[in-house]
């Protein structure tokens, strides 16, 4: 695996050169973008971009999941606009794959729609009321569409390693990258300490001094049956204090996951982790019952993003309980909804 490559240091030092080249064709890349040698579409809709410099997870879909609920009311509904990565699969009649299926079920009042032509698949919507501002998932090196608002998003523990560049790292493009961003989200913040944090910020402020910087976590919210029915009701965090659990999840940063039960009181047992964007297979639930048969647990979790592939499975998996997680930007909130308000409204008094 890659990630393996970039944890050895000699390894990341033989393939530095292909980094520079790299990153260098990226940042070539970028200003003939800025620049309009390459061409970009501009769309009738103020356009948010949500992105990250480094492969992996940096927390998108919950941080997207939270703009979505700050969104003031004229600009409501929503497209949500994403290339779709892993495969797609049809739940409840509608094809996406599972982050989409994610923010469909969080957010059924906003169009949700993913395609490799990003434009393309925008273009072929019909909304009603059509969409008033449209939300780039995943937006960072999607440079073929012009964006009002661009949000980098970073793992705040992804700044305290090397930061090389493909493939002598996990990074995409140059942090210089950042100067051109209008919000920098510093994600997962309540896992580095004050001091390393503060040295974070200073660096950004320093590479990017106009451009202000949030910090947000990942919360725990409650708990729901992987088949939620309309008579039932979330359950309360505090029931997972002391019982034994098995995870399953097939997310980008699993041990984020256990992390988080276990800041929640419980004893993980075992955890059945799969690739990010995994598809799961009947073969696979038979390999998660055989483990909780040998290892009996109180209950079994699941990610919220793995939520819609299961549910597909049907049988025992419908017995599975999903932990569902929030951004929670803390004392930042009020400012980070502010930008966004101004900056859309800004976005749309141009188009008029």
């Amino acid at each position: 695996m890659l990630k393996r490559f970039w944890e050895s240091a000699w390894l990341r030092l033989l393939l530095k050169p292909l980094g520079w080249g790299y990153g260098s064709a990226m940042a070539l890349r970028r200003r003939l973008y800025d620049q309009g040698y390459l061409d970009s579409h501009r769309f009738s809709q103020p356009v948010i971009s949500v992105g990250n410099l480094t492969v992996g997870g940096t927390g998108k879909t919950p941080v997207v999941s939270a703009i979505l609920d700050l969104l003031p009311p004229e600009f409501r509904p929503a497209l949500v606009l994403a290339r779709g990565y892993g495969a797609s699969f049809v739940h409840e009649r509608v094809e996406l794959n599972d982050e989409g299926h994610l923010l469909r079920s969080r957010h059924p009042n906003h169009l949700h729609v993913q395609g490799a032509d990003r434009v393309a698949a925008a273009l072929r919507v019909v909304g009603d009321p059509p969409p008033a501002v449209i939300v780039l998932d995943d937006g960072a090196q999607h440079l073929q569409i012009q964006r009002d608002v661009e949000i980098l998003l970073f793992d705040a523990r992804s700044l305290l390693k090397p930061r090389g560049i493909l493939p002598a790292g996990p990074w995409r493009e140059s942090l210089a990258a950042a100067r051109g961003a209008d919000a920098l989200v510093l994600t997962r913040t309540d896992r580095v300490d004050a001091s390393a944090l503060s040295k974070i910020e200073a660096e950004l402020s320093e590479l990017a001094p106009e451009v202000p910087v949030f910090r947000c976590r990942h919360v725990a919210r409650d708990l729901v049956p992987l088949a939620l029915g309309p008579k039932d009701r979330p359950r309360h965090l505090s029931e997972l204090a002391k019982r034994r659990v098995g995870l399953v999840s097939g997310i980008a940063d699993p041990n984020s996951f256990a992390d988080l039960v276990q800041q929640l009181g419980a004893s993980v047992s075992w955890h059945e982790s799969f690739p990010d964007h995994y598809l799961y297979h009947r073969d696979d639930l038979d390999r998660i019952l055989a483990h909780a048969e040998v290892d009996p647990v109180d209950e079994i979790l699941v990610t919220e993003k793995d939520r819609a592939k299961l549910a597909a499975l049907g049988g025992a998996a419908t017995g599975f309980s999903v932990l569902r997680i929030d951004i929670d930007f803390g004392d930042d909130g009020a400012r980070f909804a502010s930008l966004l308000e101004q900056s859309l409204k800004e976005a749309k008094r141009e188009r008029t």
